[in-house]
């Protein structure tokens, strides 16, 4: 929350200072269930409601920077492949949380609706509810595509698709103690994988400044 304090300062000195355009777009959303392959089994990080909050900052007529996140807790099955007993089935509930900076490029689509695309650098934070398993930092990047509506000079609305993609699940710092043994839950594989996770969201806009 320190972060999206600090996020917020950050973009409100830059819209008093610049006189630039404020883009304020708290959402909703859902995150789609993915698997994490691994060697000896596969963990499946299940889906559920993400909420979050964009701030942009307008750059001239039709790109913004912002800054974004989003977050959900996720329920999380580990499930061993044939053969690998000594790594018990479980579960657990994590929280998963973005912090990213984009670019956004809009595209007029008719009166008061424009297109965009964005692309994402940032954070994946991972943190389980289980204060006894390790939590993890993960470099992250993500690509979106949506809809802007504008129902005045002053409000809209956001629809947005993203796919996001932590880079890199080794065995260190991923859930359930890997790779340190699996004391806390019972996985203990040393292999790594790649994952994405996908989610679709609304919101409101709400433009402070001048354009």
């Amino acid at each position: 929350m320190k972060k999206l304090f600090y996020a917020i300062i950050f973009f409100a000195v830059i819209n008093t200072t610049a006189k630039a355009q404020l883009e304020i777009s708290p959402v909703a959303g859902y995150f789609f269930s993915t698997n994490i392959n691994f060697y000896e089994g596969y963990m499946k990080i299940k889906d559920n409601m993400a909420y979050g909050i964009n701030l942009g900052v307008r750059l001239d007529d039709s790109r913004i920077l912002e800054f974004s996140y989003i977050g959900s807790t996720n329920e999380v099955e580990w499930r061993p492949y044939n053969g690998f007993y000594d790594y018990p089935a479980t579960s657990f509930n994590i929280t998963s949380n973005y912090f990213l900076l984009s670019g956004i490029q809009e595209v007029p689509v008719q009166e008061n609706v424009l297109g965009f695309g964005t692309a994402k650098l940032g954070a994946g934070y991972f943190k389980p509810v289980d204060a006894r398993i390790n939590d993890v930092w993960r470099f992250s990047f993500g690509l979106g595509v949506g809809l802007k509506y504008f129902v005045n000079d002053k409000i809209g609305l956001r629809f947005q698709a993203d796919l996001l993609f932590p880079l890199y699940f080794n065995g260190g710092g991923a859930y359930c103690g890997i790779g340190t043994g699996g004391t806390s839950c019972g996985v203990g594989v040393s292999s790594s994988s790649a994952i994405m996770q996908g989610d679709i969201s609304a919101g409101l806009i709400f433009l402070l400044g001048n354009k």
